[in-house]
Order: structure tokens, then sequence, then C-alpha cells
């Protein structure tokens, strides 16, 4: 049976987006024990005009209490109680003891990614021609 696919709701903060794009942001911790599959699923932001594909590679049903250093920091928080404060923003009620879900993902693609890299590919260019192609230490 083929599953219905997925979405993952992204903050319309412009960080985040920009760090899924990059690759670099690849975890999420939401609240309650949530229904997500291993497999596709769309990274989207209804605030925003923002959605690319990804695969989930891991759902880990916990408490916020044991999420681990490891997945706390990779979501971007230095310590459990500053997960805690910024889980808050989002989910008001959120404590150590209140169920949450880990969700990891990879190979975050499509056309917006795309137009990431090459704005990315565009401005190194930019910065190799105004350090490297000038000045007394060129080649």
């Amino acid at each position: 049976m083929k599953h219905p696919l997925q979405a993952l709701l992204i903050a319309p903060i412009r960080k985040m987006r920009e760090d899924v794009l990059a690759g670099s942001k690849q975890i999420t911790i939401r609240d309650g024990h949530r229904d997500y599959r291993l497999g596709g699923v769309m990274l989207c932001c209804p605030d925003k005009p923002w959605c690319v594909a990804a695969d989930i590679t891991v759902v880990r049903h916990t408490t916020y209490g044991e999420i681990v250093e490891e997945e706390y920091k990779a979501d971007g928080f230095l310590s459990p109680q500053e997960m805690i404060e910024g889980m808050r923003r989002f989910y008001p009620y959120a404590d150590f003891d209140k169920p949450a879900t880990v969700i990891r993902w990879n190979n975050v693609h499509g056309k917006l990614v795309d137009q990431y890299h090459k704005r990315q590919a565009k401005k190194l260019s930019k910065h190799q021609k105004a350090c490297c192609g000038k000045g007394p230490y060129k080649g």
C-alpha cells in the first residue's frame, strides 16, 4: 500500500529555511507523538511560498526530557532548558515530562534548493574575483 504524501511545516524564519536549503538543518523536534513515517516528505512554510522535498530517515517518539544532547544541539539549542524555552514559542505547554517527536531528514531537493546553490556559487565567485583577482598578491 502506498502512503499519502507527508508534510512538515517549517516556521517562517528565514535563517531556518536557509539552513534547510543548505543542508545544515536536518532535524526537528515536535510536540507530542507525531505519526510520521520514513520516506518522502514535503518541507513547507504555509506563510511563505516555500516548499522542498526530502526523505525522513528517523522518527523517534520520546519526551522532551529524553531528547539527547546531540539532538537538541543539531536543532540549534545549547541546553535542555534553552530547548524547552525555544519550543514554548510554538508549543506553550512544552515541558520535560511531555511527549515529543524527533524527526530527521536528508536528501533535500527541488527547485528552491537548486536556486539556493546557484546563488551561493555566484556569491563565492564574486568573492573570489574581489579578493583574488586584484591587488599586489594576485597569481
